[in-house]
């Protein structure tokens, strides 16, 4: 998928361009809902084990399932590492802005109608937050996106529920992919031995991409090989740096 946005030459993040995403330490979730068909009540599901501090955001309510529940970012007693965005596309601007503000370590967007759309109001909506990130040094997943799921680390923030499993030491694979259906179909592969570590979509690519991802997963000690289903990449550079990376790791990738 392509981004409307010149891509900023930079190298691949690595885990520590990725840490405040995958490995949180506070997660708030705009869009909670006590609705479990919904899609703010699919993502609270997922984030139900979280071991860290997680923030229900929803205007509409006072509290979910017995924990309160804040109006807006900025009611947070504390700056969020990562922040979902439940919520439709025409309200995500301004909560990444409130984001931004509170200085969140990055923001997961699950809505779709950006530059996917192949239309100009939903490239120009996708371009203004790719700018909004940038000025703030804020990492931003899809938009377009299912989310993101790291076993080792509990999390799992996606509207998906990516079949779990208990890694397997020499059978850890990360996957990598931009379509979070493609993603789904190849996680319930746990269902039958298969061990994920990480299940890690990118949707339209904004910012974090294929080529963050493999780099990222090349310095997780508890990831022994990486699977990559993506359609294209921005800047097919990156993506050979940082599949030199894993190689240099020892990570088998396919």
């Amino acid at each position: 998928m392509e981004n409307p946005v010149d891509p900023v030459v930079r190298p691949p993040l690595s885990a520590t361009g990725l840490e405040r995403l995958l490995r949180p330490e506070t997660v708030a979730l705009v869009g909670a809902s006590a609705n479990p068909r919904s899609l703010g009540g699919r993502t609270l599901a997922n984030l139900a084990g979280f071991p860290g501090r997680l923030y229900r955001v929803n205007p509409n309510q006072s509290e979910i399932h017995g924990h309160p529940c804040y109006p807006d970012i900025a009611s947070l007693p504390e700056a969020m590492d990562c922040v979902v965005l439940a919520i439709p596309a025409e309200g995500v601007e301004s909560v990444a802005r409130q984001c931004a503000q509170a200085h969140a370590g990055a923001v997961v967007v699950l809505a779709s109608g950006y530059s996917e759309t192949q239309v100009e109001e939903g490239a120009a909506a996708q371009a203004r937050l790719v700018a909004l990130a940038r000025e703030a040094g804020m990492r931003v997943v899809g938009p377009n996106c299912v989310g993101v799921a790291n076993q080792v680390h509990g999390l799992h923030a996606a509207f998906a529920e990516f079949p779990r499993s208990e890694p397997v030491p020499g059978c850890r694979i990360g996957l990598v992919s931009q379509s979070g259906a493609l993603a789904l179909a190849l996680s319930q592969g746990a269902e039958h031995g298969v061990s994920f570590s990480q299940v890690l979509t990118c949707g339209n690519s904004c910012d974090v991409d294929v080529a963050d991802y493999v780099a990222f997963l090349a310095g997780e000690p508890q990831c022994d090989a990486i699977a990559l289903a993506f359609e294209g990449v921005a800047d097919l550079g990156r993506l050979r740096q940082a599949l030199d990376l894993a190689v240099r790791k020892g990570k088998r990738v396919a």
